[in-house]
């Protein structure tokens, strides 16, 4: 189990799948939406504002952490069905609108979400996920429109891996290490704020 760190559905407790799911600790998360609220802060924007995308969303709590402090909107993306009946049940527990849960491989689904515009994209994939495939997904959500200009997006990997997630075309803003995990922040480069 995992919960909910803050906002309206502070404390809830969320499931995790099974099966082939590393979730984020409640420090790492707590540590990845402190800065991206002081990054929102430094920007004049507000949770309320936001359309959060979670790719490899597994238990849904990084995307439902989102919610909870107020995003407007918030996809998931999962690829397995189990995960994805875990994700259904944590969002009846969170109990508040504005999700969409799409099961199906992270590539793939992307295509579903046309006309769509992202400002904030967290991806915790599974480590074996290699960075330079994180890196051209990143890059797909920029070309196709769904990374909005200025858009922020925090990845996280296994801090052995030096290899940047962020694509080329991407400022990276900062990279902090939790013990086994490194935080990648990256922005589309539209207005990059100073974020180091």
């Amino acid at each position: 189990m995992t919960r909910i760190i803050a906002g309206a559905a502070k404390g809830r407790r969320l499931a995790v799948p099974k099966h082939r799911t590393r979730p984020t600790s409640d420090r790492v998360r707590e540590s990845m939406f402190s800065a991206v609220s002081a990054y929102l802060l430094k920007a004049g924007l507000d949770w309320s504002e936001l359309a959060v995308l979670d790719l490899y969303a597994g238990s849904g709590a990084l995307g439902l952490e989102a919610l909870s402090r107020g995003a407007r909107q918030v996809v998931l993306i999962e690829k397995t069905r189990s995960a994805g009946e875990v994700i259904e049940a944590n969002i009846a527990a969170v109990a508040l609108p504005g999700t969409l849960l799409l099961v199906g491989d992270v590539s793939s689904v992307l295509g579903r979400l046309g006309g769509q515009v992202f400002d904030l994209i967290l991806v915790d994939p599974p480590y074996e996920v290699a960075a330079a495939e994180i890196a051209s997904i990143l890059m797909k959500l920029q070309v196709s429109g769904l990374a909005a200009g200025g858009g922020l997006a925090v990845v996280e990997r296994p801090t052995q891996d030096w290899a940047t997630p962020i694509p080329a075309t991407w400022e990276v803003l900062r990279q902090r290490r939790h013990g086994d995990t490194t935080l990648w922040y990256g922005q589309v480069p539209e207005n990059a704020l100073d974020f180091k």
